[in-house]
């Protein structure tokens, strides 16, 4: 596990977001995540749908399921399960900003409750739902264990759990963590980044059988080249956009730089991604 140098508090991450939400609804649109490209044509709107497509998929919601969300940002996913599962979904997230913006971009027909809270402490029903999602959510709660284990109360007998998400190459090199990792979770305002292994056992740990990682980076990487070239542009033509780059008391401005850190993060293998999906005993 990787974790920043000093602790990333939770009023640091729902500020991140609450500052930043113009322009990742400007840059990113609904979904906030990687992509997942398959020859490498398509657009950043069509991977990152797909990712998002991917993982609902793994999730094997019934018709009529009801599914949690958790870290649902601008609910493009929750509304992609209640629109085609005709699930009850229930959206989580400690951005008010998300929340409002989720809120007015969700059609009234569809079943979404979005709720502004910690995942750890949120009150939600135990053994209510069919399906607990999670895209790139883990790396913002430290407590790996206790995200496993709320999923575990929450899901039915036989529910699913998919984290989709970042991880951290088990034995990193001491320049890596020093250079890459550590300055991703800082800039990024993350808890942690987590191995493939800390979440296999913490999901064998709190009940969860099927296990799987399914490694997608190879799918993914694209995403911070095209980041670049989109903040690059958008230096030049937004003025908004680039007052707050450059504006020293915007402290949020540092995720900037970090995308350079994680094109290079995954290409000397300091970083993976993958899918991690599980069911309750």
């Amino acid at each position: 596990m990787i974790q920043p140098r000093i602790a990333t508090p939770n009023a640091a991450i729902a500020s991140h977001y609450d500052d930043l939400a113009p322009f990742y609804l400007r840059m990113w649109g609904e979904h906030i995540h990687h992509g997942y490209w398959l020859d490498g044509g398509e657009s950043h709107v069509e991977a990152v749908e797909r990712l998002a497509q991917v993982v609902v998929d793994t999730a094997r919601l019934p018709r009529g399921g009801r599914a949690v969300d958790i870290g649902c940002g601008f609910g493009g996913t929750a509304r992609r399960m209640a629109g085609q599962r005709e699930a009850e979904v229930v959206g989580v997230t400690i951005s008010a900003a998300q929340v409002r913006a989720a809120r007015e971009q969700t059609p009234a027909e569809l079943r979404i409750d979005y709720r502004l809270g910690d995942w750890l402490t949120i009150d939600l029903p135990a053994a209510s739902f069919d399906a607990a999602v999670a895209i790139e959510t883990t790396q913002h709660i430290g407590d790996l264990d206790g995200f496993i284990d709320r999923c575990r109360r929450v899901l039915r007998p036989g529910g699913r759990v998919i984290i989709s998400t970042f991880l951290a190459t088990s034995h990193p090199r001491p320049w890596q963590e020093r250079h890459l990792l550590e300055p991703i979770c800082r800039e990024s305002c993350l808890q942690a980044i987590h191995t493939a292994e800390e979440h296999q056992a913490a999901l064998g740990g709190h009940g969860f059988d099927d296990i799987e990682v399914r490694d997608i980076t190879r799918h993914v990487t694209r995403t911070w080249t095209l980041s670049m070239l989109r903040s690059a542009r958008a230096t030049v033509t937004d003025r908004e956009f680039r007052s707050k780059l450059f504006d020293p008391t915007f402290t949020n401005r540092a995720f900037a730089w970090t995308m350079f850190r994680f094109v290079a993060a995954y290409r000397t293998g300091a970083l993976r991604y993958a899918i991690v999906s599980a069911t309750k005993r």
